[in-house]
């Protein structure tokens, strides 16, 4: 699998230090040409487009490099898509004489079978993504070309494609429940105890991917009370064989703030299945010679016994998303739209149809099974003035979820 990994303060010649992102194999080499290509963005702040110019006096046609500006935020973009067809590659020719590291030397006819088949029809890739792929590859290759390492690549959506990638668009639109098939694929593909309980916390406990940094592991004070960290729940359980929920209050300031208020602390409910995996995780993984409070930490040297970055667990779910995708596609039943917070709003649609015992078409605003569903969730239950179109808009999101979640899951 490719790694992008951000390498900080490289100096070159008389260039100033700069952080930029560089691409390693599943053996930790450098692949070359991408890591010069977004060390070249970075420093510049530009990509390369090539025009075709026609000569006034004969009608002959060449090819013009013209330098354009590119912002941040569009580079970030392209390295990512770049690393999902670098992936792609490392895969593809697994068993060919090429490798990754001359990856350069496919041609064209390659570079548009995966934008149109692998992309389009194994992926599911929306339209608007499609021409984000082909943008972010004819910046790489056009960089090649220029440097005169790589002939001209001409990419672009097959004629016959257009349709299927916009039915794509129309497609994803609406699913945003994760079944629990794919779930399973899910912790099937993560590498470690901890990728797996991060990928279980979304659907099993519905936290966010910065609410994951606030599982503690120690016992904390909150509003001058105590309460229980991971640590001693673990050994409530131990204690007590038959219990199979277990409560941890999650502090408000790892929740999402609202404009109003700021962030609200909520309970989240540890069934015992997921706690017995967390003291795997403290057994086999996690750092036991730090004093760090909390639970999830990082164990690479540099930033050793931390805690972890609060897009970690999104990270890790978009890297295993890209893993199946490559390896299994559209079957797998994962779309290019997935993201880690589609676990958290299929955990409030279990709730919501487990609540409602499957007539949760009937389900107003001001049910009990919405406020139930809002307070697991931590989202507001105050449906007065201002605020009852986004709860009605909310409850008729589970509605259509709950209708989603009965065709994936066959009910």
């Amino acid at each position: 699998m490719v790694s992008k990994i951000k390498i900080t303060k490289f100096k070159y010649q008389n260039l100033p230090a700069t952080d930029f992102e560089a691409f390693f194999d599943n053996d930790f080499r450098l692949i070359l040409f991408p890591s010069l290509f977004s060390y070249y963005t970075e420093v510049t702040g530009s990509i390369y487009k090539i025009a075709t110019v026609i000569n006034d006096n004969d009608g002959s046609r060449s090819l013009e490099v013209i330098s354009k500006l590119v912002g941040k935020s569009s580079a970030n973009q392209y390295l990512k898509k770049i690393k999902n067809y670098l992936s792609y590659v490392e895969n593809k020719i697994e068993n060919t004489s090429l490798n990754i590291h001359l990856h350069e030397n496919t041609g064209s006819d390659f570079i548009n079978e995966y934008i149109n088949y692998h992309c389009i029809k194994e992926m599911g890739m929306s339209y608007n993504e499609v021409i984000k792929t082909i943008s972010a590859l004819k910046a790489y290759y056009n960089f090649l070309f220029n440097a005169g390492i790589t002939e001209y690549k001409k990419i672009s959506i097959w004629k016959e494609n257009i349709e299927v990638a916009r039915d794509n668009t129309k497609k994803r639109r609406a699913i945003k429940y994760i079944p629990e098939r794919v779930r399973s694929l899910l912790l099937q593909y993560s590498k470690d105890i901890k990728s797996e309980l991060l990928i279980r916390c979304g659907y099993e406990l519905g936290t966010r991917s910065k609410e994951c940094q606030g599982l503690m592991y120690d016992d904390f004070t909150y509003a001058k009370k105590p309460e229980k960290g991971i640590k001693s729940l673990i050994s409530e359980m131990i204690a007590n064989p038959e219990k199979m929920e277990f409560k941890f209050l999650l502090k408000a300031k790892y929740t999402k703030a609202r404009a109003e208020t700021g962030g609200q602390s909520r309970i989240l409910y540890i069934n015992r299945l997921l706690l017995m995996r967390f003291k795997d995780y403290v057994d086999l993984e996690r750092p036991s010679n730090v004093e760090t409070p909390n639970l999830f930490l990082k164990t690479k040297s540099e930033f050793y016994g931390e805690p972890i970055a609060k897009g970690e667990a999104s990270a890790i779910f978009a890297k295993l998303r890209t893993e199946i995708l490559n390896d299994i596609g559209k079957p797998s039943g994962l779309s290019v739209d997935n993201t880690y917070h589609h676990l958290r709003h299929s955990f409030g649609t279990d709730k919501f149809y487990d609540l409602s015992n499957g007539s949760y078409q009937n389900v107003g605003v001001d049910s009990a099974v919405m406020i139930q569903v809002a307070e697991l969730l931590g989202h507001s239950i105050d449906v007065g003035k201002g605020r009852r179109n986004s709860s009605q808009e909310i409850t008729r999101g589970y509605i259509r979820s709950c209708r989603e979640k009965e065709e994936l899951e066959q009910l």
